[in-house]
């Protein structure tokens, strides 16, 4: 598959004149393609496809289609410089999306924000901060769980992250809301910050005094 027809699958894929059908028969085809050799062959499809129009292939009402844009985006995040896709406007949608695999795949997304201290505090700095907080509150089990795996690497890894997190910005009070929401999110907070407040004795004297530790014990009284 050469730059042309990469170039003309991205007119395709953006066409509201292409049906829904032939749209997931190219983007099955666009997965097969990266599932061999899949490093070289996904900058190339970086190079010659717009990721906008990828992602706008999540907005779809066909179920199938959406499936098969979800498995060419995973292959390309796995595969690809990061600061490809962690675009603010890319990803923010799909953290929204009605299909949990949809809002699975943009914390896999961002999750490749954690190999670097830089790209992780314009993470949290940005709008997707307060949105993967309020995933932790997901009803779909994954998708919380990768919201918490997040955070908690990320405060563990990198001091400025974790002082963002729990120390009087927007993020914390974000944390603070999820304090009223059902036992089960409670829980799944508690969990989070009982961690954190164990690996380090930094993290405890934070999480301690962002007035979390204490509403969240007394839960369990």
């Amino acid at each position: 598959m050469d730059a042309a027809n990469l170039n003309d699958m991205t007119r395709s894929l953006s066409s509201n004149e292409v049906s829904a059908k032939l749209k997931t028969e190219q983007l099955i085809l666009l997965s097969s393609y990266l599932s061999r050799d899949s490093a070289k062959r996904s900058a190339s499809v970086v190079e010659s496809i717009s990721l906008p129009v990828l992602f706008s292939c999540l907005q779809s009402s066909d179920g199938s289609q959406v499936q098969a844009c979800c498995t060419v985006l995973r292959r390309l995040i796995g595969s690809v410089d990061p600061s490809h896709f962690l675009e603010v406007d890319l990803l923010e949608s799909g953290f929204k999306h009605e299909r949990s695999e949809v809002r699975d795949l943009v914390v896999t997304a961002v999750a490749r924000s954690l190999e670097s201290e830089v790209s992780c505090m314009k993470v949290l700095e940005s709008k997707l901060g307060g949105v993967i907080v309020k995933q932790i509150g997901d009803e779909v089990l994954l998708c919380s769980q990768a919201a918490v795996s997040y955070l908690s690497e990320a405060a563990r890894k990198y001091p400025p992250c974790a002082k963002l997190l729990f120390d009087g910005s927007g993020l914390l009070a974000e944390l603070h809301k999820l304090l009223c929401e059902t036992s089960v999110v409670r829980y799944r907070l508690l969990a989070m910050v009982s961690e954190l407040a164990t690996s380090s004795p930094e993290l405890l004297s934070q999480c301690q005094a962002a007035g979390l530790l204490s509403p969240l014990l007394d839960d369990l009284e």
